[in-house]
């Protein structure tokens, strides 16, 4: 005997929607297009990497993905010698996304040490409330001041 599950035809042509979505495909193909840069790269073709990455960058909108696509531009630009570019892509990454770094086994020295340059030079606004005000503000186990305050502190 069949029986009929209206609900669970319509939950699965959902499910079906959304794991076809122009925005999941878009994710997905940003993705790609993001692992075939750092192939690229991996065989000294930057401008063919530059290439597939500005196309990533067009087809998503995820912070954590444009952080990871900027990071890798910025990581071409600096070993093509552009070391401005690079900055600067890698100050956009780290903005959108403070936990972004590059790779220290398979980036050069140089420019693994350009890009903490950029991220200590980068800051943040941390506003702090407390229940008891007066209490004590450590940051890296270092005292900060007391709650309530805003401190500036480096990404």
């Amino acid at each position: 005997m069949i029986t009929k599950h209206p609900i669970s035809l319509a939950l699965a042509l959902l499910i079906a929607a959304a794991i076809h979505s122009p925005a999941t495909a878009s994710a997905e193909g940003a993705e790609t297009l993001l692992q075939e840069g750092v192939v690229y790269m991996r065989v000294g073709k930057f401008d063919e990497a530059l290439k597939s990455f500005g196309k990533a960058l067009k087809k998503t909108k995820d912070a954590p993905t444009r952080a990871r696509i900027l990071l890798h531009t910025g990581v071409a630009h600096g070993v093509m010698g552009k070391l401005d570019r690079a900055k600067k892509e890698f100050g956009q990454a780290l903005r959108l996304d403070p936990l972004v770094a590059p790779s220290a086994t398979e980036t050069k020295r140089s420019i693994v040490e350009l890009f903490e340059k950029v991220r200590a030079g980068l800051t943040g606004e941390l506003n702090i409330k407390a229940d008891r005000a007066g209490s004590i503000i450590l940051v890296d186990r270092k005292e900060q001041g007391k709650a309530p305050t805003t401190l500036k502190l480096s990404v």
